[in-house]
């Protein structure tokens, strides 16, 4: 059967088309027919303005047009279109939906945030590779995804089995938006960041050690802050998903690239191999969030997965 899935974020517009079937295992899986991401940034100047722009809608009602001329062309038995953070925070998100309806021929659904942990958790875990390294881990799994708008926390373990979720409004688009205002960032801008970051964080871990106590976790990472990350420790002078999917990242290598990142302008960032370039403004403050909470875990790596929340929708509709 094949079935599609878009989700609409603050920052990008993906889409993922792929057979579903049943394993010698019966186990569900899923195949690639077609993969596509523009970054869209629907939520610019979201937090300022609280409403979405024209020209944001406009560029990503674009991309959605095109996405869903693709679904037509591949004859998919059903799809779903799920909005996140930026339109669960929009003041007009009835507005774009209604424009995603009239003129790109979806129904979008705006999902929580429960239900997008849930989904990211299930889209990462069911992938052979994640298996692997969790059945190795042994150990319960912290799924980290962090978007444009929010980052999601998940606790789960081998079985499937969501154990703990929470959401914090520490996106990297949100982010950078707020407290990076310089082409170098100044020191008491990512001071005030990484106060605000660890505020935020530092709730979600006190719930997750009253829960856990001293129990460690195999931390997998999702979303583009991540696959970046992984692209640029790569070295990769083009995307290469498979050789993405799998890498291990090493706090030491993370803070190596992060150290780049603040030395730079945004003109100097672009030049760097791996880095997509719409990427570049938005890269640091993302990968200050993902370096604090590995700090908060107490973990020293963490595994980068491409299958992720575009997965999971795939298996919420069979």
């Amino acid at each position: 059967m094949k079935l599609a899935a878009i989700d609409i974020g603050t920052n990008s517009t993906r889409l993922l088309i792929a057979d579903i079937f049943r394993d010698f295992n019966e186990r569900l899986r899923l195949a690639a027919v077609q993969r596509r991401m523009q970054i869209t940034r629907l939520g610019k100047n979201l937090e300022k303005t609280k409403v979405i722009s024209e020209e944001s809608a406009e560029n990503t009602l674009k991309v959605l047009k095109t996405y869903h001329t693709l679904i037509k062309k591949h004859n998919v038995t059903g799809y779903r279109a799920v909005g996140t953070e930026v339109l669960r925070k929009a003041h007009n998100s009835k507005w774009f939906k209604d424009e995603v309806k009239s003129k790109a021929g979806l129904e979008l659904e705006v999902i929580d945030w429960e239900e997008e942990a849930g989904l990211s958790f299930t889209g990462a875990v069911k992938e052979n590779k994640v298996l692997d390294y969790i059945t190795v881990k042994g150990s319960n799994i912290l799924v980290i995804d962090i978007g444009g708008g929010s980052t999601e926390f998940i606790i789960g373990n081998i079985n499937g089995d969501i154990l703990y979720a929470d959401s914090a409004d520490i996106g990297c688009v949100k982010l950078t938006e707020e407290f990076i205002r310089s082409d170098i960032p100044e020191k008491s801008e990512l001071r005030e960041l990484r106060v605000f970051i660890k505020e935020k964080a530092e709730a979600i871990f006190k719930k997750i050690k009253g829960i856990f106590k001293n129990d460690t976790f195999c931390m997998i990472g999702l979303a583009g802050t991540i696959t970046t990350l992984a692209s640029i420790d790569l070295e990769l002078e083009d995307y290469d998903r498979e050789r993405i999917h799998g890498h291990i990242l090493k706090i030491q290598n993370i803070l190596g690239i992060y150290n780049r990142f603040i030395n730079l302008n945004l003109k100097e960032r672009k030049k760097i191999t791996g880095l997509e370039s719409k990427r570049a403004d938005i890269i640091t403050a993302g990968t200050m969030v993902l370096i604090e909470i590995m700090n908060m875990a107490d973990v020293h790596e963490l595994f980068v997965s491409e299958s992720d929340i575009l997965d999971g929708i795939i298996y919420s509709i069979f």
